[in-house]
């Protein structure tokens, strides 16, 4: 079971850096990115996701961590993973992934202040649906993310 995991982790490494290639010779200037499990040790096991090899490779230019937890200490936990296992100067080009369909604005904003605060500056939201259907619901976290305009 192990070599068989191993071997479709590696065909999707295979995959991320033949892309990157393939990137690169069609368009040098164009980005990659992929959004990923958020916790590094299910990333790669359960959905065979190196994402950290793959900045530290340089194959992907952003990772957009898809850190849905619902829960603070969850999506805190992932970031503590995250610090163990990646050296920081790969934290810039991570975008910590933030739910809005399953928390409240006060939750969101929570979560974006604990972006920040751990050098995780860049932050989306998912999903769209949520500010399409409940512009309301943006309205306090856009004065924490803009707070002179």
């Amino acid at each position: 079971m192990l070599e068989w995991s191993d071997y479709r982790r590696k065909s999707v490494t295979d995959l991320v850096r033949e892309l990157r290639k393939m990137i690169d010779y069609v368009n040098p200037n164009v980005e990659l990115t992929a959004a990923v499990k958020p916790n590094l040790y299910e990333a790669r096991d359960r959905f065979f996701q190196e994402w950290d090899v793959w900045l530290a490779a340089g194959y992907l230019d952003k990772a957009l961590v898809m850190n849905y937890a619902s829960n603070l200490k969850d999506f805190a936990s992932n970031i503590d993973i995250i610090y163990d296992n990646l050296p920081s100067k790969y934290w810039k080009r991570i975008v910590m992934g933030i739910a809005t369909y399953n928390q409240s604005p006060s939750e969101v904003i929570n979560k974006i202040k604990y972006s920040r605060v751990t050098r995780f500056k860049n932050v989306s939201f998912f999903s769209y649906n949520v500010m399409d259907q409940n512009p309301k619901y943006f309205r306090s976290i856009k004065k924490i993310l803009y707070p002179q305009g």
